[in-house]
């Protein structure tokens, strides 16, 4: 199973991996499959540039693949924060203290 995420959240993440699994069929057979979509915002969450994790409100598309063929898609949308009217909620904070404010110097032998 793979997802989309809106055009807000990643416009150059076209889709990621979420969940995967098989089945060997004979010809003319037929087998469902369940998967269960993440819950934790942070499992379907971008990474900005900044490096924080970010999860985005919006239309997430989901794709599954038959092996053959066009995949199925559905869609499922993601409301935003019914108190705030927020659109995107930060998850982690890339920690900065790390990076910001340090000069590295890097020598070649």
């Amino acid at each position: 199973m793979l997802w989309s995420p809106p055009n807000e959240a990643d416009p150059l993440l076209k889709q990621q991996l979420i969940g995967f699994d098989s089945a060997i069929l004979e010809p003319g057979a037929s087998q469902t499959l369940a998967f269960m979509l993440p819950t934790a915002a942070a499992k379907i969450a971008t990474v900005q540039e900044n490096g924080d994790r970010v999860f985005y409100a919006g239309e997430y598309v989901l794709r599954f693949s038959r092996g053959h063929g066009e995949p199925l898609t559905t869609a499922v949308v993601v409301a935003p924060d019914a108190a705030t009217g927020a659109t995107q909620a930060l998850l982690k904070a890339f920690p900065r203290r790390f990076v910001e404010g340090h000069e590295i110097t890097v020598r070649a032998n």
